[in-house]
């Protein structure tokens, strides 16, 4: 009897053994999960189901002890918070926070084998021993697997018997952190053991003075446990709000679905999917017509005659504490991710030295976070890609009659694919190009859509997502052929104030910090959600002041904007006209445009536009409840 149940524990633990190496050689297990539900359900899932399989294997522990001792119940607490910190602080990804409940699984199964032949203290050390093989063989095995796919997966043939073997092994990830992983899951596995087990700790004690008896029985377990839950409270639980102002180049919010643009596939599928606890604002203008002056009001908080960055070659005042500053001297990491901070105009921005001096590299934000998500940050982003000219990866060329494949008129192939400015009356666009423009941009923007969903899912991963506010907006806008040209004031070299170049999208999110406004629908893949709206008018200068009352901080006096926290809330605010103001040409203004400006003042209802060229003064004046589109 006692053979046949020692055969059946080996083989169950051997058994056991080899399916942690079979699942690694031969199922790509978690990418086929990915491939079925996707990368972010699938963490969702896997997240959930760990813990409640400890919980599961702690109720099934619990059931099985027939006395309960105070200390052994302090062990188990202090194990418990053992495996909380691992979950929460040290596990990145899902399928390591699986290796929690593998290796302690592992450990559990040989001990029990090894039970049968010795005695309590050496069937823990032997059992241990074999974990920690077992664990670093894992790892060891992903390691040779990485190597062997780097030297032989290249096109030199590597010969019958190689291909083979990188057939049948998949290229694996090593990470040391893995191995501590499975190190200290089988540990905590064999901790919380010896706390269930009859004798417990007692019978490893019982020879020792009462004050390391003491020590070691109580105030050890005590110490751990608490020293684990002060880490996950203070770092998962109960943790700071970190900032991402995301600056969307040239963006509209008529074109992006989350403001109910109405194209299928949706632009802004992803975004959509936040929407129903964010704010959306659907009367957010610019400061100006191109994006030096827009990108320093934002983070100011001054228009551009305060702030001084209203032509090129001027750089933001350092005596002026900026959105980053705030954040920075509150202890905030403050990376530069910014690419246009190379240009000395965006200097004094708050932002430490340059992270990237590639501009273009991919991956740089999400790779940052990776490194840094267990600390508080404050992150501005400027993206691009929406800029002239209108070129994007093939897989957005989804909506005709710029579908993938499809060829262009050599207009657009030649001059809206290639060229950065257009300068106005350079080419003569018409009617049948609208279409054509119209899906490139909606590209562009369905483009920046999958951008903000990997950064959405980085933070999710991270589970940082709802500690982050996030604010989505646009240095200015971009005509889509509204007035006759396309572009804006630095590409068009010729500034203008009308609607599609100065109303920006503002979206906020961070449920722990947002109340809620008023709704209205969105659409989405999945249909109809609710959104948070707010029809209050906001400008750059305000967001500013909102972050920081949303952030619980004072004010600076000298600022020109307002918080929107009110409107947030659904409580009403005075009506405040936006202010715009741009020297003709923006970026590229040449010496002879230095006298002319365009200036705009918009209430809810109307708008007037001045133009002055070297002192002379010309106006248009649109009611929008007459002339929507400033015809």
């Amino acid at each position: 009897m006692h053979l046949s149940k020692k055969a059946l524990r080996w083989c169950i633990a051997l058994v056991y053994t080899a399916l942690i190496f079979s699942v690694t050689l031969f199922v790509n297990v978690w990418g086929n999960l990915i491939a079925l539900f996707g990368a972010e359900v699938t963490g969702v899932w896997m997240d959930r189901l760990v813990p409640l399989l400890g919980l599961a294997a702690l109720i099934y522990a619990l059931s099985r002890v027939r006395k309960i001792r105070i200390r052994s119940m302090l062990w188990l607490a202090a194990v418990l918070g053992g495996y909380a910190y691992m979950l929460t602080l040290h596990c990145v990804y899902p399928v390591e926070r699986l290796h929690l409940v593998q290796y302690s699984l592992l450990a559990w199964l040989i001990f029990r084998a090894l039970q049968l032949d010795f005695d309590e203290r050496p069937a823990i050390m032997i059992a241990a021993f074999l974990t920690f093989f077992v664990g670093t063989a894992d790892e060891g095995f992903q390691y040779f697997s990485m190597s062997l796919h780097d030297s032989f997966g290249g096109s030199e043939d590597p010969g019958m018997f190689t291909r083979f073997i990188l057939g049948v092994i998949n290229r694996r990830t090593y990470d040391f952190n893995d191995m501590v992983t499975n190190w200290v899951a089988g540990a905590l596995g064999l901790t919380g053991l010896l706390a269930l087990l009859e004798g417990g700790y007692w019978n490893w004690h019982k020879r020792r003075r009462l004050g390391t008896r003491f020590a070691l029985g109580y105030l050890v377990p005590v110490v751990l446990a608490c020293a684990a839950t002060q880490q996950v409270w203070t770092r998962y639980i109960d943790r700071p709000i970190n900032l991402i102002l995301l600056t969307v180049d040239c963006c509209r919010p008529d074109r992006m679905s989350a403001y109910g643009y109405d194209r299928q596939p949706p632009t802004t599928e992803w975004l959509d999917k936040l929407m129903p606890d964010a704010v959306r604002f659907d009367n957010a203008y610019s400061q100006a017509c191109w994006t030096a002056p827009g990108i320093v009001s934002i983070m100011s908080g001054l228009y551009p005659p305060a702030h001084g960055v209203d032509r090129a070659g001027r750089t933001l005042p350092g005596s002026v504490t900026t959105l980053l500053d705030a954040f920075r001297e509150r202890g905030y990491k403050v990376p530069n991710l910014a690419y246009i901070t190379e240009d000395p105009t965006f200097q004094n921005l708050g932002s430490v030295e340059r992270l990237a001096s590639d501009s273009n590299e991919k991956g740089l934000l999400n790779r940052w976070i990776g490194e840094h998500y267990q600390e508080k940050f404050a992150i501005w982003y400027h993206y691009r890609h929406l800029h002239l000219p209108y070129v994007t990866e093939e897989k957005h060329l989804i909506y005709p009659p710029a579908l993938a494949g499809a060829e262009m008129p050599e207009k657009i192939s030649k001059i809206v694919q290639e060229e950065v400015i257009i300068p106005r009356g350079l080419v003569s666009f018409d009617e049948k190009d609208k279409p054509w423009l119209d899906a490139l941009w909606d590209a562009e923007v369905h483009q920046f859509d999958h951008f903000f969903e990997s950064l959405r899912y980085k933070l999710r991963l991270h589970h940082i997502l709802d500690d982050t506010l996030i604010v989505i907006t646009a240095d200015h806008g971009e005509e889509l052929l509204e007035h006759g040209d396309l572009g804006h004031g630095s590409t068009l070299i010729y500034s203008k104030h009308y609607e599609e170049l100065l109303r920006i999208p503002l979206i906020m999110y961070c449920p722990k910090l947002i109340d809620t406004g008023k709704r209205v629908a969105v659409r989405n893949p999945e249909g109809v959600q609710p959104a948070r709206a707010v029809k209050t008018i906001a400008q750059q200068v305000d967001i500013l002041p909102t972050v920081f009352e949303l952030m619980g901080w004072p004010i600076p006096k000298d600022v020109q904007g307002r918080s929107l926290v009110p409107a947030m809330r659904g409580e009403p605010m005075d009506p405040v006209p936006t202010f715009a103001s741009s020297i003709e040409g923006g970026y590229q203004s040449k010496e002879d445009m230095a006298d002319t400006w365009v200036h705009s003042i918009r209430d809810r209802n109307w708008k007037l536009i001045q133009r002055v060229v070297n002192g002379e003064k010309t106006h248009e004046l649109y009611n929008f409840l007459d002339d929507p589109e400033e015809k």
